[in-house]
């Protein structure tokens, strides 16, 4: 699916590391009274979780350690409302904050983190200019019409390019960074097989690299990338159905002319909001060989079979219910959903992410023209 807004999931930076062997992040909390408790360090990862707590004495903490994946962690403390996000490197960091205004405290040191905040604040800027909240208010408002959503979503993904060529440009200057190595991790697709290959090269051989979650992210990525080009066999897996039955995709594509296998959850906004949209598709050529099976990324049971109820899915549906570490989601590369891939009767790739808006032409074209 097109996005509508921005998802900014990493910024590309031009700041080196500053050669320390930790960091050292020190705070100083101002209040009428004097502030005690603890404040509690964390990212936002759930693969590789970073926690660490310490106290606020006097309204003051210092944390120190030692992190091997530099990237966005966040600071909440007692007494203080909201939590302070910033990029953590191995650098020394000051924060200085009113209690009653914690989230807008003065961060000072960490070199990635002051060119990372600087281009935070031009695609925050580029957003306010365009009244991009407005916009996103006003598209899921119930009383827009169909016809002011195409408006919207037009004219957010030309400011979308805006933002897009920011970030791009910067990481461009001067990749070999770990907010660079972020960015090129989680855009893979915007880079051809060769500068991917050249690039991973780069950080494969700079040793401050070594064991970074996001490096080995992208090396599993290329790698998916490559083995779903059109014309190859896609990942064959298994997972049970909603009555506990093993269902492998090899024994599905057989059935029909084209089969999507489509990712999504129960949980899922945007995807329950497609669902009604490929019911109709469905209806429309499951007599002409199109086939669905949903692979959701759901870990509650119950709200997965739900989903499935309320939306009226019929096709096959099977879960292992574990959400983002679900089975085949690195051999298909599943960085957001819903996300789909079609493949033939031989179970060959013909496409993946296939936009909602080309989709009823798409299969009009691969079911209806050769009848």
């Amino acid at each position: 699916m097109k996005k509508l807004l921005f998802i900014i999931l990493a910024i590309g930076t031009l700041a080196c590391t500053s050669g320390t062997k930790g960091y050292i992040i020190e705070g100083i909390i101002s209040s009428d009274e004097p502030l005690e408790g603890k404040a509690y360090l964390s990212n936002f990862s759930s693969k590789e979780p970073i926690k660490d707590t310490v106290d606020v004495i006097n309204g003051k903490f210092t944390f120190k350690g030692n992190v091997v994946t530099p990237e966005r962690f966040y600071i909440t403390v007692d007494g203080t409302k909201g939590r302070l996000e910033f990029f953590l490197d191995n650098s020394k960091y000051r924060i200085e904050a009113d209690a009653s205004d914690f989230i807008n405290a003065k961060i000072t040191g960490g070199e990635e983190y002051n060119i990372y905040i600087s281009t935070k604040n031009s695609v925050d800027s580029i957003q306010k200019a365009n009244n991009i909240e407005a916009l996103v208010n006003e598209f899921y408002a119930p009383e827009t019409t169909d016809e002011r959503k195409a408006e919207i979503r037009e004219f957010s993904q030309i400011v979308n390019q805006e933002v897009e060529s920011l970030v791009r440009n910067i990481f461009m200057k001067n990749p070999m960074t770990f907010n660079g190595l972020i960015y090129f991790s989680t855009n893979l697709e915007t880079f051809t097989f060769q500068e991917m290959e050249e690039y991973m090269n780069k950080f494969n051989n700079n040793p401050k690299f070594a064991n970074n979650r996001y490096l080995e992210s992208a090396q599993t990525g290329v790698s998916a990338l490559k083995n779903l080009q059109p014309g190859s066999v896609a990942p064959d897996f298994t997972l049970n159905d909603l009555d506990g039955n093993p269902v492998t995709l090899s024994e599905v594509y057989p059935k029909y002319k084209v089969t999507m296998i489509d990712f999504w959850a129960g949980w899922c906004g945007p995807c329950r909001r497609f669902n009604p949209y490929l019911v109709e598709l469905y209806n429309k050529y499951k007599d002409h060989g199109f086939g669905i099976i949903g692979v959701s990324l759901d870990r509650d049971d119950t709200q997965w079979r739900d989903a499935i109820k309320e939306d009226n899915l019929t096709w096959i549906q099977v879960s292992d219910l574990q959400f983002w570490n679900a089975a085949p989601v690195k051999d298909y590369f599943v960085q957001s959903i819903p996300h789909n891939i079609f493949v033939d009767g031989e179970g060959r790739v013909i496409q993946r992410k296939v936009e909602k808006e080309e989709m009823d032409a798409f299969l009009a074209k691969l079911l209806m023209d050769k009848e």
